[in-house]
């Protein structure tokens, strides 16, 4: 035991709680899976609500994810302009909002989404 002054125990565990390298990956992930199912209830709210209709605005709807890690920032919506007509209206024809209302829908989903993030992040450094 010449020359041994101690021994480190732990030190995976402790190594394993420090590196949050796969958060930013965890968080851009997170992003886009939560902007996909705004955009499918988008598609769904449009069909329920335009029976009649080809389906053309309800498949135009598309996510963006812009950024990486936690910059990543999504966008859903569709280069149709008569989605856009929908949602807020025009001179001639009242708003028949379909996507903030879907955005809406899933609000709660997001929020436990990204407050499971943290908690597993933070969990990583114990007790707050």
């Amino acid at each position: 035991m010449a020359g041994r002054f101690g021994e480190i125990r732990g030190l995976d565990a402790l190594q394993a709680r420090l590196t949050l390298s796969d958060a930013p990956d965890v968080l851009q992930e997170t992003v886009r899976e939560e902007a996909e199912a705004v955009a499918e209830a988008g598609r769904q709210r449009l069909r329920a609500e335009h029976p009649r209709g080809t389906g053309a605005l309800a498949e135009s709807v598309a996510v963006s994810v812009e950024g990486e890690g936690d910059a990543a920032k999504a966008y859903v919506g569709t280069a149709s302009p008569v989605g856009r007509y929908l949602e807020y209206g025009t001179r001639h024809s009242a708003a028949a909002p379909w996507l903030i209302p879907s955005l809406h829908a899933r609000s709660s989903n997001i929020k436990r989404s990204f407050e499971r993030i943290v908690k597993r992040i933070s969990g990583r450094f114990g007790p707050v």
